[in-house]
């Protein structure tokens, strides 16, 4: 996924879709309960220990993703819109650069899979920058051509809240 200069202009074009944006966090979810399983009982199996699979990690992933794939798009909408007086950008632009922005953390969740701690933590730095590029480089002009100067300081809320 490399972060093009505007996505929404280039890719969309005016035309979002929800088909990404709705599959690609549910992927997201499976593949992170997968590899969290497979992790797991590959490490207990190395260790000689038995493996009981924990149903509350898929909880919290579905939890979790949601939010930030759906929710989280549709709070920044209204504080573009009604804060900082941003009018270009619809709510399904949003959630679609959000859906769209989630896809560089499946290969790294199968990636992840075998135990190593530190592949593991580059492996995710890489995808979380690579995300946070993607949102930034689609919401900072936006946000820059915004009549409320206090616009950008959404933009360091977004880098927040991708934290």
């Amino acid at each position: 996924m490399y972060p093009k200069n505007d996505y929404v202009e280039v890719v969309l074009a005016g035309q979002p879709d929800l088909y990404g944006p709705s599959w690609l966090p549910t992927t997201l979810i499976f593949i992170l309960f997968f590899a969290s399983s497979l992790s797991g009982a590959l490490t207990s199996y190395l260790h000689l220990q038995s493996y009981d699979y924990d149903f509350s990690k898929l909880s919290l992933a579905v939890g979790l993703v949601y939010v930030y794939a759906l929710a989280l798009p549709a709070c920044i909408w209204a504080a573009m819109r009604y804060w900082a007086g941003v009018e270009g950008r619809p709510i399904p632009e949003i959630i679609n650069l959000y859906g769209y922005s989630v896809t560089v953390f499946i290969p790294v969740a199968l990636l992840s899979i075998p135990p190593f701690p530190f592949l593991r933590s580059i492996m995710a730095l890489g995808a979380f920058g690579l995300s946070l590029g993607f949102l930034v480089r689609n919401l900072y002009p936006v946000l820059a051509a915004a009549p409320a100067k206090t616009a950008r300081i959404l933009l360091i809320a977004v880098v927040g809240l991708h934290v």
